[in-house]
């Protein structure tokens, strides 16, 4: 849920620490490689995981989104998570035995992606989810839930008067915490359905169409009829040209 509402990379979410979440307040913070450093030994490998992030902050979505994420931070923090004073990682094994060396509580902060994108595939799979619509023969990642909380801000986030119009790339480069455009305009895909939607408004607006949506289909049906009636009134005088030739 972490990635859903609030858009960190993997990576990034599984190395959150316990004092990044403030649970009052709903809102996370993401660490940087020099904060996780202190407590772990970083590789250069492990420190290109971080990518750069231009704010710590998380702007997670809001309604159902964030509310579901603190339900379920709540129920774990209850159930699974183990207070512990070796480390300060949120995530742990929740293994009820100890495998190669690993116990219950211990950091799951840097897992390999192969073990992470088994994982999440199997949950997929259980849950009957299907590949996406566009790409029937692509699989899901957990990459995919970072590229729907920024195609979500892009194409379908409301704004003040609750209609869907999305934020500017520039917006969303900030939520995503990318240091560089370029990086946000791989998000930068309008849908269909909004692009449809934005041309019939604009086909509207030109015509001075009040209405909305309605008004685009009362004028449709009047430019039919006046269409209708051009060709009626040609066909008459087809006839009538043809009636003179006759006589």
């Amino acid at each position: 849920m972490i990635l859903i509402a609030g858009g960190p990379r993997p990576s990034e979410c599984l190395q959150l620490r316990v004092s990044d979440i403030d649970h009052r307040n709903r809102t996370i913070y993401v660490p940087n490689d020099e904060e996780v450093k202190v407590h772990v030994s970083l590789t250069e490998e492990e420190r290109v995981r971080f990518k750069g992030r231009n704010i710590r902050k998380l702007w997670l979505l809001p309604g159902a989104f964030t509310t579901t994420l603190f339900q379920y931070y709540k129920e774990y923090m209850l159930r699974e998570y183990v207070p512990t004073k070796e480390h300060p990682f949120l995530f742990q094994y929740v293994t009820s035995k100890p495998v190669h060396g690993i116990k219950r509580g211990d950091p799951y902060w840097n897992p390999s992606r192969s073990t992470t994108l088994e994982i999440f595939r199997g949950a997929i799979r259980r849950a009957g989810i299907q590949p996406p619509e566009e790409k029937p023969n692509n699989q899901w990642a957990l990459y995919s839930l970072r590229h729907f909380y920024c195609d979500y801000l892009y194409n379908e986030f409301p704004d003040e008067n609750g209609n869907r119009e999305g934020l500017s790339l520039s917006g969303v480069q900030l939520c995503a915490g990318h240091e560089e455009m370029s990086s946000t305009q791989v998000y930068s895909r309008e849908s269909e359905k909004k692009l449809k939607q934005r041309f019939l408004l604009a086909d509207a607006a030109i015509h001075q169409i009040e209405g909305g949506i309605p008004g685009i289909a009362v004028y449709t049906a009047r430019q039919l009829r006046d269409q209708a009636s051009k060709l009626e009134s040609l066909a008459q005088d087809i006839l009538a040209n043809k009636s003179k030739r006759e006589e």
